[in-house]
């Protein structure tokens, strides 16, 4: 490990050893990395993965960390946190956006200037390079719907590839990225314009569903389970009168049972086991066990 803070340092690469997890998780739960690193471009990035992959070091990439479940005993090996590569270009009739950049701030930037084309997403904290590997959607709309082509890098070729939305091989909450071993650089997208009032508008009217709906204002990591068949998990959550159970301080929202909330001071643990729960109530009165739409650490 000593090496690798020599090459950060001897890079100028941001990092911070021993770093704590739950400081960056929306659900504030997590143990330790070992190191956590913040490129501040894509060759950084490239460079550093490059260094890690070649060396065998486990790391993982993360944008926001608003869908991941991170372990109470951390993780043994290096985060690398993409926020820095968030810049933004808008072209004629497509727009291109850095893996880090927030997925609202994108949305609600493109409104702004009268283009519309993902104003259901608004409100997914995440990142768009998190929104495209799981395929992020909300209210009947997928970013798939709008991706045009991927710039990614794989470390085994290394090399940059540019990946059509065919090839990234989009389904329910998936993406070739959750099968690859592909870094993803940036994405460019469609739009249409629109009068920035009428977009404005949809972005008011999907914040005001999301109030009405979920549990929004408490620490949590959004929809915990996929859908099956179509079917809400939490309409079936509720059903089986799970809705308001707690595990220590985990509890399934009382508002919106899909949702995982953190009281105050929930463990993954907590969290872990009120899942389980979930998965086993779910099998024995509708025999099948859900998928987790979140990510684990």
């Amino acid at each position: 490990m000593e090496l690798l803070i020599d090459f950060l340092k001897q890079n100028e690469v941001e990092h911070k050893r021993n770093f704590i997890l739950s400081r960056a998780s929306y659900v504030r739960i997590g143990g330790k990395a070992d190191v956590a690193v913040f490129p501040k471009d894509e060759q950084m990035l490239i460079k550093l993965v490059d260094y890690l992959y070649l060396r065998k070091i486990p790391y993982k990439i993360l944008g926001r960390m608003s869908n991941v479940l991170a372990s109470d005993e951390g993780f043994h090996g290096v985060i690398i946190f993409t926020g820095a590569l968030s810049q933004v270009k808008i072209s004629d009739g497509y727009f291109t956006a850095e893996a880090g950049a927030s997925l609202s701030y994108v949305i609600r930037r493109l409104s702004w200037s009268g283009f519309s084309g993902l104003e259901e997403l608004y409100g997914i904290p995440g990142s768009i390079g998190g929104a495209v590997y799981n395929n992020s959607g909300a209210f009947g709309k997928d970013i798939s719907s709008a991706l045009l082509y991927s710039r990614v890098y794989s470390p085994d070729e290394q090399k940059i590839r540019v990946l059509s939305s065919y090839d990234m091989k989009f389904s329910y909450r998936e993406s070739v990225l959750s099968s690859e071993d592909f870094v993803l650089l940036s994405g460019a997208f469609a739009f249409s314009t629109i009068d920035p009032i009428l977009s404005q508008k949809k972005i008011n009217d999907v914040v005001e569903q999301r109030k009405r709906t979920q549990p929004t204002g408490t620490l949590n990591l959004g929809s915990v389970f996929r859908r099956e068949n179509g079917v809400s998990l939490a309409y079936l959550i509720d059903m089986a009168g799970l809705k308001g159970k707690r595990i220590g301080d985990a509890e399934i929202s009382e508002k919106h049972a899909g949702f995982i909330v953190n009281r105050k001071s929930a463990t993954a643990k907590d969290y872990s086991a009120l899942i389980n729960l979930i998965k086993q109530t779910v099998y024995e009165k509708y025999g099948f066990y859900p998928k987790e739409e979140i990510e684990y650490l």
